[in-house]
């Protein structure tokens, strides 16, 4: 059966009526597992066709969600699923902070019994919301809008209006939480990595790197005048998206990371046995865009290990790819970087 067939079997099935959910879905494998192998051209129809089911806003939206989200993980381009899914996700949103504002002045903290004592606030918002309508179709349709939101950077600067709301959910709903993190995804960012002890350093920019872990080992790979201990090829591979999303690989970072604001008046870092510098570590937990800039430049310092750094060599998200790209410094101008951070900092 050709794609052409097993789209037009799916949306009869889609729009019949009544909806026959179990119809639909088997309808849905079959236009799923030929689209798969189907030329690029017949797999964009598909999720046309897909993006306008979506805009009836029928009970079939979310199985055309699902599955045009799975076409663009095996790399169709979403532009139509963006069109008409994320205008859907921005309603869902302000009706979900709507619901989350009207829950808490009429259950405030303070209000909650012993029973309620049993599970934390942030679940027992999310089991006091789950069966709204709103909340129920964030969860349903987000990991399609994170497929798409990997896979295309046009589409995440598109949709960081968006985070705001998903900032006020995230700690509610898994669903926001994921969002919200892959729309702070920074792309072509400016990026300086200092070696204060030996200073040397590089710059450059970095792009669609959703954690500080695999920033350690992109910095190791790409920043060779740094002299750090290079991680293996196929750790470095994942993370730029190739192959699996974990490699199986668990890389030591053989540095401590800083935040500019860690440089002393002597242009030092603290000692790596001095733990209290931890105050201005750049946490491997972190994110990219949670790290300070100076002058527009996100600034990593590093110095010795405080202790060993193991870090798992995988993507946070299946569908992006990460990128560094550096170049070395001169001495001048390491210099000139670490006077500037200076002054910064006894300002």
């Amino acid at each position: 059966m050709g794609s052409a067939l097993a789209l037009e079997r799916y949306l009869a099935a889609a729009r019949a009526l009544p909806f026959d959910g179990d119809a639909a879905r088997e309808a849905a494998r079959a236009l799923l597992d030929v689209s798969a192998s189907a030329p690029l051209a017949e797999a964009r129809k598909v999720i046309a066709a897909l993006a306008s089911d979506i805009d009836r806003d029928a009970e079939s939206l979310v199985l055309s969600v699902v599955m045009s989200g799975a076409l663009v993980e095996r790399g169709v381009p979403g532009g139509e699923l963006e069109r008409v899914l994320f205008p859907r996700i921005a309603r869902w949103l302000s009706d979900g902070v709507a619901q989350l504002d009207r829950l808490l002045v009429d259950h405030p903290p303070e209000s909650r019994t012993d029973a309620d004592d049993e599970v934390d606030e942030n679940e027992w918002v999310g089991i006091r919301l789950c069966d709204e309508r709103a909340w129920v179709l964030i969860g349903e349709t987000h990991l399609a809008a994170v497929a798409l939101l990997g896979a295309d950077a046009g589409a995440r600067k598109n949709q960081r209006g968006l985070l705001p709301a998903l900032r006020r959910l995230e700690p509610y709903h898994p669903g926001a939480a994921w969002l919200r993190q892959i729309l702070d995804v920074l792309d072509d960012e400016p990026i300086i990595v200092i070696d204060v002890a030996r200073r040397t350093g590089a710059r450059g920019t970095m792009t669609g790197v959703a954690s500080n872990f695999e920033l350690f080992v992109l910095i190791a790979h790409a920043a060779a005048n740094l002299d750090l201990p290079r991680p293996p090829e196929a750790a470095v591979r994942c993370l730029l998206g190739q192959g699996a999303q974990d490699s199986g690989i668990v890389v030591e970072t053989a540095f401590n990371a800083y935040a500019y604001s860690a440089l002393g008046e002597h242009e030092r870092l603290p000692e790596p046995s001095d733990y209290g510098g931890s105050a201005h570590w750049i946490w491997g937990e972190g994110e990219p865009w949670e790290i300070p800039a100076l002058d527009g430049t996100r600034v990593v310092l590093i110095g010795p290990p405080s202790y060993a750094r193991l870090v798992p060599a995988q993507r946070t998200f299946a569908a992006l790819r990460a990128e560094l790209r550096l170049e070395p410094l001169s001495s001048e101008a390491v210099a000139g970087w670490l006077a500037r951070i200076a002054r910064a900092n006894a300002n």
